[in-house]
């Protein structure tokens, strides 16, 4: 007679009992484990990870399931099971592709798979992933935790039911300035006057809607001054790497945000994580799944930045792998996907730049002498037919 999954991990948590068994529970479950050996693995890394924290159901059931859906995917306890590349990649542009295929065409079976996966992660509750998952798989793959990066990602987490209360509460001012022709300007500063404090809980274009309706009240501007204000230094504790802009209703932003905004994708144009991500390659002659994945969404700007930025210890040892890993495409684009193709593009944009001849004649004296050299040269542009 089979065991079930409740039946498999009630013997589990016996011999591993967690204080958050219950969720546990729920998400084994729903993944189908009955191998009490890897569900005992499963509960253990949900203890290291959730230690003896006591969390609302809310919060279980936001890091609960990807614990388990990735501890799971690790210790092979998932038959037919998504690997980590895919289930990181949840809601992301590269999965909407599976979107939009030709529905008169019959799906492969990759596509059936990927289906079927999603359906899994659907149930679990998992529509996206971001910097909690990321901590697990690197838990995962390398042994170690370092809890103090987990505070900061559950605190957050803790307070996204805040943005609801504070969304609230700025829609009451914004419909009372709109349609409440009896409210005096008096009445509409003292609600005002409780927006700043949530400032943080808002999303920049509710920000700046309210400052811009509170600019046309008397004495109304500094008010939302300091909610803009407000904003900005939530948003840069954050220390946000990256900021997707994009903007597709074209909702007006305050000055300063637009800058801010302008700012952290400039630095972020060095990307770092490209950078750390080969040196990290080359230091340890291996990498991780998060590695991979860097590299994968590298573009050639992201390689001229770091180029062009880095330290010239690390570019020397930098270039030289990367060349390396170029001239041994067939092995390293299995893991890096375009990776070394954006490499050599950045390099032949710099080759070919006569304000950065210094570092052109680099590249070019080390290429010179591979089958690569001939990749700098700019294709010629077809004439006119």
């Amino acid at each position: 007679m089979l065991t079930t999954p409740e039946e498999a991990f009630a013997i589990a948590v016996e011999l591993f009992p967690s204080r958050h068994a219950e969720s546990i529970k729920r998400a084994s479950v729903a993944c189908g484990l009955t191998n009490i050996r890897i569900i005992g693995k499963v509960i253990k890394a949900a203890n290291r990870i959730l230690g003896d924290r006591a969390l609302e159901d809310a919060l279980l059931a936001r890091v609960v399931p990807s614990i388990v859906l990735f501890a799971a995917i690790h210790y092979k306890g998932l038959e037919d099971g998504p690997d980590f590349q895919f289930a990181l990649s949840i809601g992301s542009p590269s999965d909407w592709k599976d979107f939009v295929k030709d529905e008169n065409k019959e799906p492969t079976e990759e596509e059936k798979h990927r289906a079927k996966w999603r359906l899994l992660m659907n149930e679990l509750g998992i529509h996206g992933c971001d910097e909690f998952e990321a901590l697990v798989v690197e838990f995962l793959e390398s042994g170690l935790f370092d809890a103090s990066r987990l505070a900061p990602i559950i605190d957050r987490y803790a307070a996204e039911r805040q943005h609801v209360e504070a969304r609230e509460k700025a829609s009451q001012f914004l419909f009372k300035v709109f349609w409440d022709h009896r409210i005096g300007d008096a009445q509409l500063l003292e609600m005002a006057s409780e927006l700043p404090a949530i400032a943080s809980f808002l999303d920049p274009y509710v920000c700046s809607e309210l400052d811009r309706a509170l600019a046309d009240i008397p004495g109304g501007k500094s008010i939302g001054q300091e909610i803009v204000d407000g904003w900005i230094v939530s948003f840069k504790a954050q220390k946000h790497k990256h900021v997707n802009d994009e903007n597709p209703f074209n909702r007006p932003l305050h000055e300063a945000i637009t800058a801010e905004f302008a700012a952290v994708n400039a630095q972020a144009q060095g990307r770092t994580t490209v950078l750390d991500t080969c040196m990290y390659i080359i230091e340890n002659n291996g990498w991780g799944t998060m590695h991979e994945v860097a590299m994968k969404g590298a573009t050639s700007a992201d390689f001229e930045f770091a180029i062009r930025n880095m330290e010239i210890e690390k570019l020397r040892r930098f270039l030289r792998r990367m060349i390396e890993m170029r001239l041994q495409r067939q092995t390293y684009d299995l893991h890096f996907g375009t990776a070394t193709e954006r490499f050599v593009d950045a390099c032949r944009s710099i080759a070919n730049d006569p304000a950065s001849s210094r570092l052109a004649g680099l590249i070019k004296r080390l290429f010179a002498g591979t089958t690569l050299a001939s990749e700098l040269v700019l294709p010629q542009a077809q004439p006119p037919t």
